[in-house]
């Protein structure tokens, strides 16, 4: 069964995310008893719900998590093409901004 993804909470300074996140399956739940077609829907495809990915960022309110990273840079995938200087990320040091870190975190 395919499934179909909910994140929020990636960086600790945008709140707003895991809020989205919790709303929609707050509404998700509350029509279960009375959507049919959701229901149906449902039968077809799992809904998977993680309202906060670092809460630790959330804890300390920075962008990146515990160790420094950026989860939004952290990708097992380097660009192709040159990108701006830091701004597609770095593994310099996790004092610069968007620190991709050493590895990719699984």
């Amino acid at each position: 069964v395919p499934a179909m993804g909910f994140f929020g909470g990636i960086h600790g300074l945008e709140g707003i995310g895991a809020e989205v996140v919790i709303a929609y399956l707050q509404n998700v739940v509350t029509r279960l008893p009375w959507d049919m077609a959701l229901n149906q829907q449902l039968e077809q495809v799992r809904l998977v719900f993680m309202p906060i990915v670092n809460p630790g960022g959330m804890w300390a309110a920075t962008r990146a998590n515990p160790s420094g990273v950026d989860l939004m840079r952290n990708a097992p995938v380097d660009a192709l093409d040159r990108v701006p200087f830091l701004i597609g990320g770095q593994r310099l040091s996790a004092g610069l901004p968007w620190y991709r870190g050493t590895h990719v975190l699984c």
